[in-house]
């Protein structure tokens, strides 16, 4: 099982996380979430996140958007075509098993993934929200 850090602030909020440009989230901010975005602890963020020329954390508290989580199936996806090409892959092997032994839940996903996904839907996102990198 993948460890899954997450953080609280002073209220005992549990924050999700999504890695991103500071364009895309100014464009979130503007806009909403208009498709789905990846969630996941602050570290799976970063590391998400570097990958543009202007990298932000968008912060969400969990209570908020667990009704509208989703299981990270195009990450479950990759596990599964990866056992097909290998089947000896441990890490892919080990992700598979715990996942066909667990509820496949959005809780699932996030403590065996990392991650999760939130569909299209408004939900209010400030300045406030955004972390620089």
């Amino acid at each position: 099982m993948k460890y899954l850090k997450t953080y609280e602030d002073i209220s005992n909020d549990i924050f999700l996380y999504h890695g991103t440009s500071k364009e895309n989230a100014e464009q979130i901010i503007n806009g909403g979430i208009t498709e789905p975005i990846y969630l996941g602890d602050e570290d799976i963020a970063k590391d998400y996140a570097i990958s543009y020329l202007h990298p932000v954390l968008i912060k969400f508290i969990m209570s908020d958007i667990q009704n509208q989580l989703e299981p990270n199936t195009t990450l479950l996806n990759y596990y599964y075509d990866v056992l097909e090409e290998n089947d000896n892959d441990d890490d892919a092997t080990e992700v598979i098993s715990e996942w066909e032994n667990s509820k496949k839940s959005w809780e699932d996903s996030l403590n065996i993934l990392g991650s999760v996904i939130l569909p299209p839907i408004y939900i209010s996102v400030t300045y406030d929200d955004i972390i620089n990198i």
